[in-house]
């Protein structure tokens, strides 16, 4: 899995280029975000291309969450396929996360 990240203003953006987490690369997914939100507490995942999400990429996820928590920071997600958000509707992970249609609107909701 390749992730792709860049600041906008004080904000980490984290663009996964893949179209699939899963219980095969989800460690390489949850080893980069430790790596790169310790740095930085606000933190954006841009999932634009993301089609498939089984129950250990959600659980990666929600661990990106509460490590970004943990560390005083905060995670928000942007850019979710129709598939990935009914994952996140079925599982009611929506519930934790604050979720976002595009990448512009989440990097601002941090300037509120």
């Amino acid at each position: 899995m390749e992730i792709k990240h860049e600041m906008i203003d004080d904000v980490l953006v984290i663009r996964l280029m893949t179209d699939r987490v899963d219980a095969e690369n989800s460690e390489i997914l949850k080893s980069q975000y430790r790596r790169l939100a310790a740095q930085a507490p606000k933190v954006v995942m841009d999932l634009q291309g993301l089609e498939f999400l089984d129950s250990t990429g959600l659980g990666v996820i929600v661990f990106c969450l509460r490590f970004s928590q943990e560390n005083g920071g905060l995670l928000k997600l942007a850019n979710l396929s129709t598939k990935v958000r009914m994952i996140f509707e079925i599982t009611r992970a929506y519930r934790v996360f604050d979720i976002f249609d595009d990448l512009g609107t989440a990097v601002k909701s941090f300037a509120v």
